[in-house]
């Protein structure tokens, strides 16, 4: 648990920094565009983070976003397949209200890491700090299994009320994992996946990030 904790707040204090760098004054950073896009970090960042277990783009992904003008809600829906059905698991967000407070518009940045097999934590950043963290129990006492993951890398087009898939995890033995490629999902999340290609894990999660009106 030590362990963990000084990973989270070692993610934190990099979210933080890398927040305040994208809410600098126009003239000291690049024009901010609406979008969906993996955050870049300097090589020192990637450094300091690997001291700490965490490798973007491995086990850890960080996402800046800055939604369209309309958009108040952003929320985050965890899908599990179930008999080529995905079916929703759980879902969470932040939301600026119409009142717009204590912010008049959605941008800022979203993390994800994978503690290990079963742990996940997402944070928001966006006019303070949110976390959501996710355990799938049905896999903690698995030790010999095998999972894979694939994160969103390239950057979105943000349309309210249109799901982006940011995460695609899968568990199986280690012979038979099956792992699609997330941007299969890209264009559409199908409701239904045939047969031949839903495969045979003992588990498939599917993460998107909506923004809404």
């Amino acid at each position: 648990m030590r362990k963990y904790s000084i990973q989270i707040s070692v993610v934190i204090l990099i979210l933080s920094m890398c927040f305040c760098a994208f809410t600098q004054p126009a003239a000291k950073q690049m024009l901010i565009q609406e979008g969906f896009r993996p955050y870049e970090f300097t090589e020192q960042d990637k450094s300091l983070l690997r001291e700490f277990g965490i490798y973007t783009g491995s086990n850890a992904m960080m996402y800046q976003f800055h939604a369209p003008e309309e958009a108040v809600d952003m929320l985050v829906r965890v899908y599990q397949l179930e008999n080529g059905r995905w079916l929703m698991r759980d879902k969470f967000g932040i939301s600026i209200g119409e009142e717009r407070e204590p912010v008049d518009r959605l941008s800022g940045m979203m993390s994800i890491h994978c503690l290990n097999k079963s742990d996940i934590v997402f944070r928001i950043h966006c006019a303070g700090i949110a976390e959501f963290p996710m355990t799938l129990d049905e896999i903690e006492d698995m030790e010999g299994l095998s999972w894979g993951y694939d994160f969103l890398d390239t950057c979105q087009q943000i349309q309210t009320g249109k799901e982006i898939p940011i995460l695609l995890l899968a568990y199986n033995h280690d012979s038979s994992l099956t792992m699609t490629n997330l941007d299969n999902y890209l264009n559409e999340i199908p409701e239904t996946i045939p047969e031949d290609e839903a495969g045979d894990n003992l588990l498939d999660i599917l993460v998107t990030v909506t923004f809404n009106e």
